[in-house]
């Protein structure tokens, strides 16, 4: 029985969730930081798998129920995108709105660089969203 917990995407989550030629998933479990890939953990197939509690609290992610769960050979270039993909999202989220702090620096921000502050703070949290959306639906089959 898997124990992959996060609270707020920190923690232990399942990446690049693929279902295989044979039908079964394929994920590598990574210790994460708020979202981000920082560590792989472990590399599994399963034939299926749901959410343990997908009506429960939404900051603690209890993980997920997954059907003959095996341990699964490393995939070096799965883990390279999954390493890569998630500095990127990094960048590219926080990237914009740090550059704008900085280039506030002593000086009242204008209307416009707040727009862009909180524009950039959706489109982040909105690929930290679409992340889980998508791996939850892998996960689920759908």
């Amino acid at each position: 029985m898997n124990r992959w917990y996060s609270v707020y995407l920190t923690g232990l989550v399942p990446f690049d969730v693929r279902r295989g030629d044979d039908g079964r998933l394929r994920f590598t479990v990574w210790l994460t930081a708020f979202g981000v890939p920082v560590l792989p953990w472990s590399n599994w197939t399963a034939t299926g798998g749901r959410e343990r509690n997908p009506l429960g609290h939404a900051e603690l992610d209890e993980g997920y129920l997954f059907g003959d769960l095996q341990p699964a050979p490393w995939e070096l270039g799965r883990l390279l995108r999954t390493l890569l993909g998630g500095w990127a999202w990094l960048l590219s989220a926080v990237g914009p709105i740090v550059w704008l702090i900085v280039r506030t620096d002593g000086r009242a921000a204008t209307p416009g660089e707040l727009v862009l502050v909180f524009g950039f703070t959706v489109y982040a949290a909105g690929l930290a969203l679409g992340s889980d959306w998508r791996r939850k639906r892998a996960i689920a089959g759908r």
